[in-house]
């Protein structure tokens, strides 16, 4: 169980990374 949570996160904090970085870069053309 634990495991699975811990893969869970990961996943998602990768996620939010890729999400990130991809904003930044969308708002670094549209300026």
């Amino acid at each position: 169980m634990m495991q699975k949570v811990t893969s869970f996160s990961l996943c998602f904090f990768l996620l939010v990374w890729v999400f990130y970085f991809y904003f930044s870069s969308v708002h670094s053309n549209l300026v």
